[in-house]
């Protein structure tokens, strides 16, 4: 085997040397090399490749990793297949190249790797030499195993009947070679078996399983029912006591305390190879005695069993209790006790629960027949009941229900709403009703904010502290609770904080698709953590002076609600052509957040058309800022109202010419535009320059317009500096201006159409 051995040697590597020193044509001389995957009988795995007649002979090499190195296992062979069974190990898995050499015994190719191995399984098996922490630990049961070759992670599988297990699941999936399971209890056994999980090239979430599973394992938990007991009351000097063998423990240390505390020194040790049993002769006549067992196994774990009773030989047990009571909200602390004494009774022990079934923890051992229990917080009601002793303990006494007239218990308040905190606590039983007080601070003056009547529906109260914290974006408050019953009203309870936080503003808010021709355009903003939905709202700036900086809460109308961060709306484009926009976030419990604003959004006219209606509704319509203007053959000229001048030539005849009133504008009009009112029309004559939010020149040509824009003759000429497509220009007659003329002057009658309608901004 030495010669073999040192002969492989050799050639790897003068097969080294010729492969850095010869070049090779891959794409005409390639060819591929397969090794069987588990089809072939025994501990072998068969090697294949193309034979050609442009190689004289070939090498197979191999190696126990696809990178590693590859050890020719071969001497040159002319053969096209090799059956490998050198030191083959069943499920492991091996790499194999071939390399093909011509007559001179130059090599002229090296294929890719092929992986293969004996066997089934896949190429990989269950791992072997599972261990577990059986009887050992009292929080978890911890696995361990040998590496399984070919696997890179583990599925466990658990079950507590042996006869039957689970597929493991994605919960349940490690890559190292341990896994600790804390999801036990104790006292129950647990059987464990291991998958091998080999990882999918192409999706590295997904695994192709082992066929087979590990074999099983079980374990439990350190901890047992020891079963101590003891009989008590037979015999006149020694109390004797029994429990079982647990097979995971070493020693077990014995403990006696003439109260349910058990002492810091055991006064037995006794080792598992004893016998389970201790007479104790240390004890005297009319003594209760309390004995518990602590038992450790060789890593030094510790657990406790129950703690039982025992006694001396006595006459008798006293009698059962009578008349035992326990008040109900008579005390802000205490829960009173009283009962009548019994038969034989020496003392008494009294015991408390959370329920009526106990478990029962002995909290006093008395003379007395009455009792103050000062009760603990982790319950608002309790359980008692009182047993004789002399010492051997007599029946105990019917059970009763108690509670101190205390504050309410797990009191939470939130944290997260933007204009209230919600107060919920435990209902309190035969609670009339809950006075609740708050703070800005912790330790200051407690105010009372409201009260609240239980319901019968819900063992919680909830309670909404609405409180409006201005422009803080947030602001910590404090809170007190008392019960009120027939009995009077309970201490306050601990402050509890409660936080009242503005949800955040919305940023990067920015006007999209701002369509002039559609009127149309659309909000968007980014997402706002813990958001709902969100609120929009939008402003009007009514004149060209108006500054948006100006702009307040107030002067925003509401248009609606999105529930993503976007929103889509149509401009209201009569008369006025300025917006903002205002967009707050709405949290969970239904309150708005901090505003974001827009900048000024514009709504151009289009074109000519859309132009001459804005301008015209301008200049004739501005005529009604003069009040009674027009009534009853009055005239009067109209100066300007923000800037630049509009002057007015009028003459009247006829009367009760009625104007309708034009409140705001976005232009400045300069120029003197005549206007003479004869009966039911009016004749316009003059140009007028147009600037301010856009630019032009509209031109009346003895344009002589009736009622709603009816023109009898003249033109109009239009003039519009559009901000992309330069000056447009147009001439249009009677007919095609009397389109456009929106309002004139009306036929001495009262009533008239109303304008399409707008909405107030700040101006």
């Amino acid at each position: 085997m030495k010669i073999i051995h040192n002969f492989f040697i050799m050639i790897f590597v003068s097969l080294s040397a010729c492969q850095v020193t010869t070049l090779t044509d891959k794409s005409a001389n390639a060819f591929v090399v397969t090794a069987s995957q588990g089809t072939t009988t025994d501990n072998s795995i068969e090697v294949k490749w193309i034979k050609t007649d442009y190689y004289a002979n070939f090498v197979v090499l191999r190696s126990t990793s696809e990178t590693g190195t590859y050890t020719p296992i071969t001497h040159r062979i002319n053969a096209s297949e090799y059956i490998d069974t050198y030191n083959i190990i069943e499920g492991t898995s091996y790499y194999y190249k071939v390399q093909g050499y011509n007559d001179i015994g130059t090599v002229m190719y090296l294929t890719e790797f092929a992986e293969g191995y004996a066997g089934s399984g896949g190429g990989f098996f269950p791992p072997k030499n599972i261990t577990i922490n059986t009887g050992q630990a009292k929080d978890c049961l911890e696995l361990k195993w040998d590496r399984a070759e070919g696997a890179t992670a583990y599925g466990i599988s658990r079950s507590e009947d042996v006869s039957f297990f689970p597929p493991y699941d994605e919960n349940n999936i490690v890559t190292l070679l341990r896994y600790k399971d804390t999801d036990v209890e104790a006292g129950k056994t647990y059987y464990y078996q291991i998958t091998s999980l080999k990882e999918n090239k192409d999706n590295k979430t997904e695994y192709t399983p082992s066929p087979n599973r590990s074999d099983w394992v079980k374990g439990t938990l350190f901890g047992a029912d020891l079963g101590l007991s003891s009989p008590a009351g037979e015999y006149d000097n020694k109390i004797v006591l029994t429990w079982k063998k647990y097979e995971y423990a070493t020693r077990y240390l014995i403990f006696r305390s003439e109260s349910s505390e058990v002492p810091e020194n055991p006064i037995k040790i006794v080792s598992q190879s004893e016998v389970m049993e201790y007479a104790d002769t240390d004890v005297e006549a009319g003594k209760l005695y309390y004995y518990t067992i602590m038992y450790q196994n060789d890593s030094g774990t510790l657990d406790q069993s129950d703690t039982i009773r025992s006694y001396l030989k006595t006459a008798g047990t006293p009698e059962k209790p009578t008349d035992f009571i326990a008040s109900q909200g008579l005390d802000p602390n205490d829960v009173v006790l009283n009962w009548t004494a019994a038969d034989r009774a020496a003392s008494y022990e009294i015991e408390r629960s959370t329920s009526a079934t106990g478990p029962w923890q002995i909290i006093k051992k008395t003379t007395e027949i009455t009792y103050k229990d000062r009760v603990p917080d982790d319950s608002y009601t309790y359980f008692y009941r009182v047993t004789g002793l002399n010492p051997a303990p007599g029946t105990a006494s019917d059970i009763k229900e108690g509670w101190a007239n205390k504050a309410p218990i797990n009191i939470t308040a939130s944290t997260f709403f933007g204009e209230k905190v919600i107060l919920e606590w435990d209902k309190v039983p035969n609670a009339r009703s809950y006075v609740i007080s708050f703070s800005d601070t912790y330790g200051g003056t407690y105010e009372p904010v409201g009260s609240i009547s239980p319901s019968s529906s819900s063992d919680r109260i909830s309670f909404d502290h609405i409180y409006d914290i201005g422009s803080s974006l947030s602001k910590e408050l404090f809170y007190k609770v008392q019960v009120v019953t027939t009995s009077g009203q309970s201490l306050p309870s601990e402050p509890v904080a409660g936080i009242i936080k503005k949800i955040d503003a919305p940023q990067n808010i920015s006007v999209r698709n701002n369509k002039t021709a559609t009127k149309s355009m659309e909000i968007r903003w980014d997402n706002v953590a813990n958001a709902r939905s969100y609120n929009v709202y939008r402003a009007t700036l009514s004149h060209r002076g108006s500054n948006p900086d100006n702009l307040e809460v107030g002067h925003f109308k509401f248009l609606g609600n999105s529930q993503n961060a976007a929103f889509g709306l149509n401009f209201n484009t009569y008369p006025i052509r300025r917006y903002v926009y205002m967009v707050k976030a709405v949290d969970r419990g239904g309150a708005e957040g901090v505003f974001t604003k827009t900048d000024v959004v514009w709504r151009y006219p289009v074109d000519l058309v859309d132009f001459a209606k804005d301008v015209d509704y301008t200049i004739v319509q501005a005529q009604t800022q003069i009040p009674n203007f027009g009534q009853n053959g009055s005239g009067a000229t109209i100066q300007a109202r923000a800037s630049g001048s509009y002057l007015y030539k009028a003459g009247f005849s006829g009367s009760k010419n009625h104007w309708r009133q034009y409140s705001s504008f976005e232009v400045i009009i300069d120029g003197e535009q005549e206007v003479k009112i004869a009966g039911i029309g009016a004749t316009l004559d003059g140009p007028a320059y147009i600037s301010g939010l856009y630019s032009g020149t509209i031109t009346y040509v003895l344009l002589k317009a009736g009622i709603g824009g009816y023109v009898q003759n003249g033109r109009m000429i239009i003039e519009y500096n559009h901000p992309t497509q330069g000056l447009l220009i147009e001439t249009w007659d009677a007919a095609k201006a009397g389109g456009y003329l929106q309002s004139v002057v009306l036929d001495g009658k009262e009533e008239f159409t109303p304008l399409p309608p707008y909405e107030e901004g700040n101006g």
